[in-house]
């Protein structure tokens, strides 16, 4: 029995991740972790009777994409293993984050053929100095202790990680003892991203200078913090559902009297629990949430928001915002927009005030023909800001590139000449084409108070 194996038929035993009869749907990319695990499957089968598949996924990104396809089904072929083969064909048009959502893409999909293939488990080959490198990531990115944790041996009663205590040096070595060739991604050379940069250069120089041991130093921090972890969720289970109100409110008031690491996992918990994971959530959102005062609210990764109200944290609902229009035929005028709770003052001026686009628009007079219309935004709506390079552009775009938070965005009056042209709006500078000139002899001033 080879050192490897035995390492590896300890972890299944540690963790029962194999039993009897169990059908298993292997991930697997043809790199050397995933070769190495099909390999070791195999092995086992020895000593528990269980099954198991391939399942490969071609990104259609890379120019030898069909030659891994080959490689792959060459050795599903050589073992005499069953092999499902998926493309992902809609990676091209993605232009950012492309390997996080590549990733999110493969989960669903295994998902989805576990279920379609009446597979009770799914193995990846997620190793030790992964699980090694995703802490220094997640330590970099300010993650809180269930972060630190690191990649979970099993997840979501589904997913089992048989691999990881075997450092990568070790499967190398196996697959050489065996000459099995294995694909080489090339991308994990490149520097561009942060876990190729903790894999090729931080972890070698820290084994070099000051830990030669830090793969097993890592693993056992990662151990003590599950151990702790475990622990404070036990009691934040049972804590939170005194706090609860009807399964998605939260008793603030009730909760500053819990310890502060009971505090911290409730409210890690409460937002799981809304969100549907911890993903990019990190010591620094908890922190947040915690110094909420009442009336603020805080947007979280993936659009959430969550408010404080009289003592209880909840999820931000925005208040839809009624379709208004009303025109105006003459000035000087004011009026009160009842829908969104503003007042409005339109009127002339030989005199020019100082610019405030939060609650003033200032124009040329001789430029606006009436009647001017008022109402909020619509799709489609677009016009050409002051000293802007482009003769037009989408409201919406102009919005984001202000940082219009997205709940005030329908609030804001849009006001709009005879012709039906835009000319102003609250909080965006006015409309280039009637922007007022060094020869403008009167102005129109249109003035918003909040009542």
């Amino acid at each position: 029995m080879t050192k490897i194996f035995l390492k590896f038929k300890q972890s299944i035993e540690k963790y029962d991740l194999i039993t009897r009869n169990d059908n298993i749907l292997l991930s697997f990319s043809g790199g050397p972790d995933s070769t190495a695990l099909a390999l070791l499957l195999l092995k086992l089968k020895k000593y528990i009777d269980f099954d198991f598949s391939l399942i490969y996924f071609n990104h259609n990104l890379r120019d030898d994409s069909d030659f891994e396809e080959k490689h792959v089904r060459e050795f599903a072929e050589k073992f005499s293993l069953p092999l499902i083969v998926i493309h992902l064909n809609n990676l091209k048009s993605i232009k950012s984050n492309i390997e996080e959502k590549a990733r999110d893409e493969r989960y669903k999909l295994l998902k989805r053929e576990a279920n379609k293939g009446n597979f009770n488990k799914v193995a990846t080959a997620h190793n030790l100095n992964d699980q090694v490198e995703t802490f220094f990531i997640r330590l970099f990115r300010g993650s809180g202790s269930d972060g630190l944790s690191s990649i979970p041996v099993i997840r979501e009663n589904l997913f089992i990680r048989p691999l990881i205590e075997v450092k990568k040096r070790e499967i190398l070595s196996y697959l050489d003892s065996l000459n099995i060739s294995y694909i080489i991604d090339k991308t994990n050379k490149e520097p561009k991203y942060l876990r190729n940069k903790i894999r090729n250069s931080l972890i070698p120089l820290i084994e070099k200078e000051f830990n030669p041991s830090i793969l097993n130093t890592v693993r056992n921090i990662i151990d003590i913090l599950k151990y702790n972890d475990d622990f404070i969720n036990e009691i934040c289970l049972t804590k939170i559902e005194e706090l609860l109100i009807n399964r998605d409110k939260l008793n603030i008031r009730k909760l500053k009297k819990e310890k502060e690491a009971v505090r911290r996992g409730i409210i890690r918990e409460y937002i799981k629990r809304i969100k549907g994971d911890l993903r990019k959530i990190s010591y620094k959102h908890i922190e947040t949430i915690l110094s909420l005062k009442e009336g603020q609210k805080t947007v979280l990764p993936d659009g959430l928001t969550l408010t404080i109200g009289k003592g209880i944290l909840q999820k931000y609902k925005k208040k839809e915002t009624e379709n208004f229009l009303y025109t105006i035929d003459k000035i000087p005028i004011s009026f009160h927009i009842k829908e969104i709770g503003k007042h409005v003052k339109i009127y002339k001026s030989k005199i020019k005030p100082v610019y405030d686009d939060s609650r003033r628009g200032i124009l040329d007079l001789n430029k606006i023909e009436l009647p001017i219309m008022v109402r909020n935004r619509k799709q489609g709506d677009r016009y050409k800001p002051f000293r802007s390079k482009a003769k037009s552009k989408k409201l919406k775009e102009i919005l984001i590139d202000k940082k219009i938070e997205k709940d005030i965005r329908d609030t804001l009056p849009l006001f709009i000449n005879g012709k039906g042209e835009i000319i102003w709006m609250q909080n965006l500078p006015v409309s280039d084409y009637f922007k007022t000139e060094k020869n403008t002899k009167e102005f129109l001033i249109i003035e918003i108070e909040k009542k």
